[in-house]
This record gives structure tokens, C-alpha cells and sequence, in this order.
């Protein structure tokens, strides 16, 4: 039987980067403020146009209309019964 040393593999190193570390070495900040001690650093999403906008918004009611069917769906299955 082999014994296990470490959860993960010696050559499987795990490494954290956030992805607000990326955008922040990717982007200058958007607007910067000063609480008391705190420094709060806003970096925005990229412009979106109006076609992206809308689109995403389709999409979204797309997700919404099929989340409500599927809920609809285990209610009638659940008066079947």
C-alpha cells in the first residue's frame, strides 16, 4: 500500500493569483478614494456597444425564461404525483 505525503502532487504545485491581480496589472485604475486608512481602487468593465449590450441582455432573458420554465416544470411533476 502507498502512502500519501502531501493532497497535492510534488510536481502539481498550486499557485493563487486572483483575478483582481490580473485586471489591476493589466488596467489602470478607473477612479481611486481614500476611507480613513483604506485605499479602494475601481477598475470598470470595458465599454460595451449598444449591439453587445443588447445581446447580453437577450441572453440574460433567455437564462431567466429557462430557469423559470424548469421550475415551472418541477411544480407540475411534484402535482402529478
Amino acid at each position: 500500500m502507498s502512502t500519501i505525503t502531501g493532497v497535492v502532487p510534488q510536481g502539481l504545485r498550486h499557485t493563487h493569483v486572483s483575478r483582481g491581480d490580473l485586471l489591476m496589472k493589466q488596467k489602470a485604475y478607473d477612479a481611486t478614494y481614500e476611507i480613513g486608512n483604506t485605499v479602494v481602487h475601481i477598475v470598470a468593465p470595458p465599454k460595451k456597444t449598444q449591439a453587445e449590450v443588447d445581446q447580453i441582455l437577450k441572453e440574460f432573458h433567455r437564462c431567466g425564461w429557462s430557469i423559470l420554465e424548469e421550475i415551472e416544470e418541477k411544480m407540475r411533476q411534484k402535482k402529478d404525483r
